[in-house]
């Protein structure tokens, strides 16, 4: 299935965008309002959209806020509600259509030190931090240095003062039924007993953020180099190189 992606700032998205983000976002999780679900949106600076050529339906979104802390002199790109339709699972143009902004915001200004400022409440939006960058954290693998757990801890205050938890590092929420959070719905996502032996960092995901099926969420934070462009080159050529030895094998 064909797509291309693009960015909206969120006060240029029109009627049919926003109806078809809201009919994704219902799709795939529960316990959810739509009033809410406008408030988050409007709190955001903009989205990025996967929109099908032939349909021209999104079927793919991920909404985002620049922002800065007076104590660290960097730029936070934080991710809000990132959901693809399960039919274009596999689909990589969001991450490709991210990467263009990051690029463009580190190259606007060199010297600063740019992070994307990620929540998890599925492992899928963990491992598209985990597998796509070099220094991330919380890392399955290494130690969260202290400079780096105090700018996720301020980045978890800052979004979610009232429901972030520094020992955990989850944004975590009431279970009583007059506050439940919206969570993924059963059945999407599920953390198999396979998935967990295959691959270690679902299985950290799963350590870090016990409770994500109730909808807490894993603040994580990864830093954007140049170098990552260079990576993401050489990987799309690896990629390609690989397929055309197999199909000329199978010719």
């Amino acid at each position: 299935m064909k797509t291309r992606n693009t960015t909206v700032p969120i006060s240029k998205l029109s009627e049919s965008h926003i109806a078809d983000m809201w009919g994704l976002f219902q799709s795939y999780y529960s316990n959810v309002n739509y009033n809410q679900f406008i408030t988050d949106l409007n709190d955001k600076s903009f989205v990025f959209l996967i929109i099908d050529i032939l349909t021209d339906e999104i079927v793919g979104f991920s909404t985002a806020k620049v922002f800065s802390l007076a104590q660290f002199k960097a730029k936070f790109i934080f991710s809000g509600d990132t959901i693809v339709d399960k039919r274009y699972w596999g689909n990589n143009n969001l991450g490709s259509e991210f990467s263009k902004y990051l690029l463009k915001q580190k190259l606007k200004s060199p010297f600063t030190k740019i992070y994307w400022n990620l929540i998890s409440k599925g492992y899928k939006t963990y491992l598209l931090l985990a597998n796509n960058f070099v220094n991330y954290y919380p890392h399955p693998f290494k130690n969260t240095p202290a400079e780096i757990k105090n700018i996720i801890d301020s980045c978890g205050e800052y979004l979610y003062s009232s429901n972030y938890n520094r020992s955990t590092g989850c944004i975590e929420f009431p279970t009583d039924s007059s506050a439940e959070k919206d969570c993924l719905k059963a059945g999407l996502c599920e953390i198999t007993e396979g998935l967990l032996k295959k691959n270690k960092k679902i299985a950290f995901f799963q350590e870090k953020n016990p409770n994500w099926r109730s909808g807490d969420e894993l603040v994580c934070i990864g830093e954007f180099t140049l170098d990552l462009i260079f990576r993401r080159i050489i990987k799309n050529v690896t990629r390609k190189t690989k397929l055309k030895v197999l199909f000329s094998k199978r010719a």
